[in-house]
């Protein structure tokens, strides 16, 4: 009996945990990114479609985990019903109850989509995402903070200059700690170049916008 054969018995819980841990197998390089074994695709195309009913059951941490597994390792991207629904289900408060690193995931699975099928969702749910992530940029360690901003540099999502001006005091924080080495410090304001905002980085404080 194969793995797949099982999963139609397997709760969501099971479903999501599975999902989770197999992207972060991805993100911790035990899975070779750049040739994802067929076995290990085809477990996950078949846990998509176990997933795609569940989603509504997952908790705000599930459901980040299980799009940061699954954009991982579909080499050929998603169903974009599935996209849909996961919108869908994750947005306003599902969004606010996500700890950063959940976040993290969802910006940086966001950014796996965009370059492998151009899909990002719509400008509304973006706007609640940033929202969300502004309201906790204070407990984002330096690394965190790095890659958030390359993550929107590779979306080309440029916030709003309020949203900036959080993230600027959030990183002088770090800075000022020394909590953040010299190569995050260079990738945040390479970032910035490329969502052509040095100029703004350089000038200082930031007006709402």
């Amino acid at each position: 009996m194969s793995c797949a054969n099982l999963i139609p018995a397997m709760a969501p819980g099971t479903v999501a945990a599975v999902l989770s841990t197999l992207g972060a197998l991805g993100v911790s390089g035990m899975v070779v990114m750049r040739q994802v074994p067929y076995m290990v695709v085809a477990l996950v195309q078949a846990l998509i479609l176990a997933s795609l009913p569940q989603l509504h059951h997952y908790s705000p941490p599930q459901l980040a985990y299980v799009l940061r597994g699954c954009a991982l390792l579909s080499p050929s991207g998603l169903p974009e019903v599935w996209l849909d629904e996961w919108q869908s289900v994750t947005a306003g408060a599902v969004l606010r109850q996500m700890p950063p690193d959940a976040l993290d995931a969802v910006v940086a699975s966001l950014q796996t989509l965009y370059q492998r099928q151009n899909w990002l969702p719509e400008d509304g749910w973006l706007g609640e995402l940033l929202q969300a992530v502004e309201a906790q940029l204070g407990d984002y360690g330096g690394s965190e903070l790095r890659h958030l901003v390359v993550a929107l540099a590779g979306l080309e999502v440029r916030p709003h200059n309020g949203w900036l001006g959080s993230f600027r005091a959030a990183f002088d924080q770090r800075v000022a700690a020394a909590e953040m080495a010299p190569h995050e410090i260079a990738g945040v304001l390479y970032a910035f170049t490329k969502l052509g905002e040095l100029g703004w980085w350089e000038a200082g404080a930031a007006t709402p916008g």
